[in-house]
């Protein structure tokens, strides 16, 4: 398949169910028309537009036919393109298609399994009770990409159960199962709490959305690595991956990333919640180690004496101050002044909530 022309209206149309169809970060319709036209063959929107003046579309029977014909390329097409996963893919496809590929719906069918999601999951389903879905699905996916395609990312399950027996993610789904699916932290009567899957080390990464939030998790005295430039998400997860990172992010579609083993969906939006939501989650209130980690560049801070650091102090903060700590990446000095007061005020109502 070169290129798929359609008209205006159905371009126009697809666009805005494409918007809904999304299972990432919210698709402005002007992204919708890109992904859109990339998909279809087209360089972006604008050369779209610009050749379809040229097109005469003939029927609607000529698109049916060349959507079957090239249903499988179009799944492929927008997995590898956008990044994600082929249920994912096939989920959108056939949505958007749904009045010509009958057959395929119909094939899909064939399989179905239940799948019930509790605590703080049901947040990507836009729900806040437990939520059971029908999931329906052909050949022979695993569980992780099946929970993936209904929308939460691997990152976000701590516990997978069939019945009483807990299954890995990789797992190939079977027909007719019933799954629950629990977050960490989450119990009740039948199962005991789960922590969140993090590694030995406890080091972080955070997306470029994230300044402050990577900023406060340096004052408690976390090692947090933060790019203050827009970095592709590919190395965020890659870097994530390669350092034994936790990715913490408001990008569902990055957590989605199959080399991301460590990560969580930050649901707060402002900073100080985002910290609280943070320590509360991994359960680092009793671990907060300020003046230990550098604000500005991540690196470690040590004792220093005085005469060392007289040069690079302000006004007559020498002759006020004698403790001091350096950051040896990039020479900034540190001391308990109103600032540092200031800082364990705020941690202390943190670490209390």
């Amino acid at each position: 398949m070169n290129r798929l022309f359609l008209s205006k209206r159905t371009f126009s149309q697809q666009a805005k169910k494409l918007q809904n169809l999304w299972p990432y970060q919210s698709l402005k319709l002007t992204q919708a028309r890109e992904v859109l036209a990339q998909l279809y063959g087209f360089r972006n929107a604008h050369q779209y537009h610009s050749l379809i003046e040229q097109q005469t579309i003939s029927s609607s029977k000529h698109t049916e036919q060349q959507i079957h014909q090239h249903f499988p390329l179009l799944v492929a097409r927008l997995a590898e393109q956008q990044n994600m996963e082929g249920q994912v893919s096939k989920y959108i496809i056939k949505n958007l298609w749904s009045q010509y590929i009958a057959s395929e719906i119909q094939q899909w069918k064939q399989f179905q399994s239940h799948f019930t999601f509790y605590g703080n999951l049901n947040d990507f389903l836009h729900n806040t009770t437990t939520t059971t879905i029908d999931y329906s699905f052909d050949g022979s996916p695993s569980v992780k990409d099946s929970i993936e395609a209904i929308g939460i990312p691997h990152t976000e399950v701590a516990q997978v159960l069939i019945g009483d027996q807990a299954i890995d993610l990789n797992t190939k789904l079977e027909n007719q199962q019933q799954l629950s699916i629990y977050p960490a932290n989450y119990a009740n009567t039948h199962i005991k709490p789960c922590p969140p899957h993090k590694p030995a080390e406890l080091k972080f990464i955070l997306d470029v959305h994230l300044g402050k939030l990577a900023r406060s998790l340096r004052m408690c005295g976390f090692d947090c690595l933060y790019y203050s430039q827009d970095i592709i998400d590919e190395n965020l997860a890659r870097l994530s991956a390669e350092e034994d990172r936790i990715l913490l992010t408001r990008d569902i579609g990055l957590l989605k990333r199959s080399n991301v083993t460590y990560g969580y969906f930050v649901r707060n939006t402002r900073a100080e919640q985002q910290l609280e939501e943070v320590l509360s989650y991994y359960d680092l209130k009793n671990k907060l180690a300020p003046l230990s980690v550098c604000l500005d560049c991540n690196g470690q801070l040590s004792s220093i004496h005085k005469d060392k650091v007289a040069r690079l102090l302000p006004g007559n903060v020498a002759s006020e101050y004698d403790e001091f700590k350096h950051c040896q990446q990039c020479d900034k000095v540190y001391w308990e002044g109103s600032h540092f007061d200031n800082m364990k005020k705020s941690l202390s109502k943190i670490a209390t909530t």
